[in-house]
């Protein structure tokens, strides 16, 4: 499927409109050929290997050997400026070939943002804003598949994941006003090596340590000492909070990942039937056409045959 062909299977009748094939002029046939060329399979795997490289060059810029080193900081500096030049021409090409259609493309106004704060951030003394340079790298995604359908289900997953979040929220909230006002004396007592449940925000950091099972058990255990039955509260919290509504995270996901995948599934069904559909009318068509010539052939038959009895002028 040509790069046109794909398009016209996404955007539709208002693609056709569209397309150069059918805008019989110059511009036409540049935004036709600029297509073909960004969108040529050498020329995508090539923009790829550029854009791993340049992430894997912005990591390699950070170490002391470079940075401490003013001439192989300026030579990479510059190899960085190469490839942006390449992102840049690949997206010019691109809205050359879409026109105002790129805005419908996500991943295209991503590029856009990207490429445009890279330009203008290039020169910028300062680091952070500099460093935003490295978001190129999820323009990768739009390259390959799999990887594109499953970023399509984590934003699908997105109100899902919110409502769930919530649901944590109340749960760590409740959890750290309730553990706060237990345990909240117990480092001034001497019993915790650090104030873990001494205000309502000390605590809330506890909890996610909790959650995550990050070095829970010591914290545990220290409280477990002059409250030998607290384990049953925290036994409780991670519970709920660390297995089950975690769990309901990657449930999400996952959903959001087979809704995904059977749309595509869907579309491509739709297509296929789309073709089928088709098949038949082109074999009639072609049918048409040849009856037409054998047609065309008689006639012409006994016209030669009508001309060579009439007498010779």
């Amino acid at each position: 499927m040509t790069p046109v062909e794909s398009g016209a299977a996404e955007y539709g009748d208002e693609w056709k409109m569209g397309d150069p094939r059918n805008n019989d002029t110059h511009l036409g046939n540049i935004r036709d050929q600029a297509g073909k060329l960004v969108n040529a399979v050498p020329i995508q795997t090539f923009m790829t290997f550029v854009l791993i490289a340049n992430a894997l060059l912005m990591g390699i810029m950070t170490f002391d050997f470079v940075m401490l080193d003013p001439t192989l900081k300026w030579q990479l500096e510059w190899l960085d400026l190469s490839m942006l030049i390449a992102f840049t021409v690949e997206f010019v090409l691109q809205a050359v070939y879409l026109g105002p259609r790129f805005l419908r493309d996500g991943w295209l106004v991503f590029d856009f943002i990207v490429i445009t704060l890279s330009w203008a951030f290039a020169n910028s003394p300062i680091t952070v804003l500099r460093s935003f340079r490295i978001f190129r790298i999820f323009a990768i995604i739009s390259k390959a598949k799999n990887m594109k359908t499953l970023f399509s289900a984590m934003i699908r997953a997105v109100p899902n994941l919110i409502s769930v979040s919530v649901v944590l929220g109340l749960f760590m909230y409740v959890f750290a006003v309730l553990f706060t006002n237990l345990y909240g004396d117990l480092f001034d007592e001497g019993y915790l090596d650090w104030d873990y449940f001494g205000r309502l925000d000390y605590t809330w950091i506890t909890l996610f340590q909790l959650m995550t099972t990050t070095s829970w058990l010591s914290v545990v255990r220290q409280v477990m000492v002059p409250r030998p039955l607290s384990w049953i509260g925290f036994f409780f919290f991670v519970i709920i909070t660390g297995i089950i509504v975690m769990n309901l995270f990657v449930a999400v996901v996952c959903e959001a990942l087979v809704e995904e995948k059977a749309e595509e599934e869907d579309e491509d069904g739709k297509l296929r039937d789309e073709m089928h559909s088709t098949t038949p009318g082109v074999a009639d068509l072609q049918r048409q056409i040849q009856e037409s010539i054998r047609l065309h052939a008689k006639m012409q038959k006994k016209l030669n045959i009508i001309l060579s009895r009439l007498p010779a002028p």
